[in-house]
């Protein structure tokens, strides 16, 4: 990490203030700028009745976060994360801000790279356990060409949106878990807000819309050394569920869908028939 004083050896570095003024003594940033890792700030000051002021940034922008902790997401990669942060006294005096940065940029884990391709070799990847405003659970769907919002009625799952990757596109929300999916040709009901069942999660979808649109992206992550810590590498490496279904396979989900509806109508068709056909060996009987 980058001290305050420019050293970068995620040391803490020492900041003098002017007399009388609320001061920050000591600032150091703690923590990986790899998605899914969260970078805290540990600051000493000069008074236990000083409190601080947290600003965070991404390549400079401010971010909308207040605290000593960020968590590094999916749209942080390849910027540098800093956060400025300035001493406020107990009658409200502002003392002088310091600043501590990350030494590089954000990067993901070693192993999403690979994971990535994989969904993407296998022409689809879904998301389970997400919820619209309404609190209504939805499921995401990416295929080859398409992202698809999926739901179950009357236990049927069917696709309700849809929209090409080109044009889709993900916008995170001011908490750790929601998302705004903007899907232009659905105006109707565009953005659509979800929540994920976690903050990783959340990142997956991110990160796997855009390896659908363009696999050729995957390539171009900046990839850290560090792996991901075991919960979060245990989230990534978890299985599709019982439902999903592999391209492989004759049907595609919509199709299978109407497959189902195919099924139905021939063993109506199958009963209706057989029940005739006692009814008329009765007449004949008779």
């Amino acid at each position: 990490m980058q001290a305050a004083d420019g050293s970068g050896d995620g040391g803490a570095a020492a900041v003098s203030g002017a007399s009388g003024e609320p001061a920050v003594v000591r600032l150091s940033l703690r923590g990986e700028p790899v998605v899914s890792y969260v970078l805290t700030i540990d600051a000493i000051v000069d008074s236990p009745r000083t409190t601080l002021q947290y600003v965070w940034r991404r390549a400079g922008e401010q971010r909308r976060l207040e605290g000593p902790s960020y968590l590094v997401t999916a749209p942080d990669i390849g910027c540098e994360i800093s956060v400025l942060v300035t001493p406020v006294g107990s009658n409200g005096a502002l003392g002088a801000p310091q600043q501590a940065a990350t030494a590089g940029a954000v990067c993901v884990a070693p192993e999403v790279p690979h994971t990535l391709r994989e969904w993407v070799q296998r022409g689809e990847r879904r998301f389970d356990g997400l919820f619209d405003a309404t609190d209504r659970e939805r499921s995401l769907l990416l295929t080859g060409d398409k992202i698809k919002v999926r739901e179950n009625r009357n236990k049927v799952e069917k696709t309700v949106m849809k929209e090409s990757h080109a044009l889709a596109r993900l916008e995170y929300g001011t908490d750790e878990l929601t998302f705004m999916l903007v899907l232009p040709s659905v105006k109707r009901a565009s953005p659509l807000t979800l929540r994920a069942k976690s903050a990783f999660q959340r990142d997956l979808i991110y990160l796997a819309l855009k390896a659908f649109s363009s696999p050729d992206s995957i390539a171009a992550l900046p990839t850290a050394a560090t792996s991901l810590k075991p919960a979060t590498a245990l989230e990534l490496n978890t299985p599709e569920p019982s439902g999903a279904r592999s391209p492989a396979s004759s049907v595609t989900s919509e199709q299978a869908d109407m497959s189902d509806a195919v099924r139905r109508v021939q063993l109506a068709t199958k009963f209706k028939n057989r029940t005739l056909g006692s009814f008329a060996r009765r007449k004949s009987k008779e």
